[in-house]
């Protein structure tokens, strides 16, 4: 129980407090400038972020509580005496495995930095920061010569 509520209210605060999320948030701020609302992006993301602290620390201590009220009365969880015998049977050696030190390998590790850098990448790539991705196009754009009206003699790296 504990797992699976940890698993559904992480997701859970994580989608209602989301502020870069291209699918609903881009879709919904695009609709609106469409029909000539203007949006405040410093409103929906910092109330984005006071949605997800406040729905993160509830959870947490929702599931926390649970957790130890549990620790403490095994009877005291919503499965039945039957249901908590037959995982015991079932997984009873898987539990006392929950304390042995777990260490990391090298190749998992350059997984999780790739996973990150991969993460991170995505996240920057849907926030709308056009000074920064007008540096970036200027940056592949280097070696580029121009004539007096501005325009490109010589092609660069874009080319």
């Amino acid at each position: 129980m504990v797992g699976a509520a940890t698993v559904l209210l992480g997701a859970g605060c994580g989608c209602l407090g989301s502020t870069v999320n291209p699918f609903a948030v881009g879709a919904a701020v695009d609709a609106l400038t469409g029909v000539g609302i203007e949006v405040n992006q410093s409103i929906i993301i910092g109330l984005g972020a006071v949605l997800w602290i406040v729905t993160t620390a509830m959870s947490i201590f929702f599931v926390m509580s649970y957790a130890k009220k549990v620790k403490a009365d095994k009877g005291s969880t919503i499965l039945s005496m039957q249901e908590l015998k037959d995982a015991e049977e079932a997984h009873g050696k898987a539990a006392s495995e929950v304390h042995k030190e777990v260490k990391l390998t090298g190749r998992q590790k350059g997984v999780l930095i790739a996973f990150a850098f991969t993460f991170v990448v995505m996240i920057v790539g849907f926030i709308p920061l056009a000074d920064l991705n007008e540096g970036v196009a200027n940056f592949f754009d280097a070696g580029a010569v121009y004539d007096a009206d501005g325009n490109a003699v010589v092609q660069g790296w874009s080319a």
